[in-house]
């Protein structure tokens, strides 16, 4: 039985260094990784995710760490922009508000990826 991601890889943010596999990988992850934690995600689960080999995966990546670490960067990636946006700001009050408002909207907005994070 093959489960496809619910994760459209073309809705993630693109972190630049990453192929469009690893992209669908990180996708299948991150829905993974919500929905059975990192210790109960396996790279076998990841690629019938995928629905492809379990070595294609190891090729993308060769632990699953780096996956973690993947997933934590592409989750997080649209921080960085807020942060610029907030030291952009006036007072250190509006930056506050500003960047604390940009994280909650991150959080509203990605319920299942702050699970997996």
């Amino acid at each position: 039985m093959t489960t496809q991601a619910a994760v459209d890889p073309r809705a993630l943010p693109r972190v630049q260094h990453y192929s469009e596999a690893q992209q669908l990988t990180i996708g299948a992850a991150i829905e993974l990784f919500a929905e059975h934690g990192v210790m109960g995600t396996s790279f076998s689960m990841i690629a019938e995710a995928v629905g492809v080999t379990k070595a294609a995966i190891y090729h993308q990546f060769r632990t699953k760490d780096a996956i973690v670490l993947a997933v934590a960067e592409v989750g997080l990636s649209p921080l960085e922009d807020a942060l610029a946006e907030a030291e952009a700001q006036p007072t250190p009050q509006a930056q506050r508000e500003l960047l604390l408002e940009r994280v909650i909207d991150l959080a509203v907005s990605r319920r299942r990826w702050v699970n997996a994070l």
